[in-house]
């Protein structure tokens, strides 16, 4: 979909090439159904610890520390196909070497 925005009015200022990506939020009961079969903990909270090496190169994919409750609502896509970058990004950190294969 494309929309556009008129910033006529505001403090705003668009730059060429800038993106505003929205994202809708995944239904609350899914998001509970999911916690319960993989018994998380949907209030925990989460923190990404980088090392400081790496730390000025990684891209954060949501902000921390956040609960698993707002990480599976607002983060995650229920519904779309799941990408081929993001299977060899799991399939990097898996232990379970015929998943590492796939």
């Amino acid at each position: 979909m494309h929309v556009e925005i008129d910033l006529s009015g505001t403090n705003l200022k668009y730059k060429t090439a800038q993106n505003l990506g929205i994202y809708v939020e995944n239904d609350p009961a899914q998001v509970e159904r999911l916690g319960s079969y993989l018994k998380l903990d949907l209030n925990e909270r989460i923190d990404i610890a980088v090392d400081e090496d790496k730390q000025s190169k990684f891209k954060y994919p949501f902000p921390s520390p956040i609960s698993i409750r707002n990480v599976l609502s607002k983060f995650c896509d229920f519904e779309g196909p799941v990408m081929k970058k993001t299977l060899k990004d799991l399939a990097k950190i898996t232990s379970n070497e015929q998943y590492k294969q796939k």
